[in-house]
């Protein structure tokens, strides 16, 4: 007697199969799902361009988006002591990525100006990124604050 009472030797075959192939094709699914170590690094380069962006453009409530939980009210604070500032450029000057830990620092040359004193200058933003997963979700969060314009 077969294990299925209206299905043949055929179809009992097919029923077997099904249950050893299908916990294979889960697995191959999820492997397929996961990030490559090549989509972590370029969501990060993503990520450090679209905050530096908004940065430049006095979207400092957007560049906000990236900085983790734990800094985000230290960070809108920054970002109310730089209402005066404009952005002229900026420039990555340096990006270490340690692929072990998924953090990355990168050091930002910001030349802008404060509309009280219309004088150019520069600084180094030393920002430190990590890939966290915050609400859920894994994604570059910034762990440094917006820098002090002088």
């Amino acid at each position: 007697m077969h294990p299925h009472p209206n299905l043949g030797p055929a179809s009992s075959k097919v029923h077997a199969m099904r249950i050893v192939l299908l916990p294979a094709v889960l697995i191959v699914a999820l492997v397929a799902c996961a990030p490559t170590q090549s989509d972590v690094r370029e969501e990060l380069n993503q990520s450090i361009t679209k905050y530096n962006d908004f940065v430049r453009w006095h979207k400092l409530d957007a560049a906000g988006v990236f900085s983790a939980d734990a800094i985000s009210e230290e960070f809108r604070t920054r970002a109310k002591a730089a209402k005066n500032v404009r952005v002229v450029d900026y420039r990555v000057v340096r990006m270490n990525y340690d692929m072990q830990t998924n953090e990355a620092l990168v050091q930002v040359e910001i030349d802008y100006y404060t509309l009280t004193t219309n004088i150019l200058k520069s600084l180094i933003d030393n920002q430190k990124w990590a890939y966290v997963t915050e609400d859920g979700v894994k994604q570059w969060k910034l762990m440094s604050i917006l820098p002090e314009f002088h």
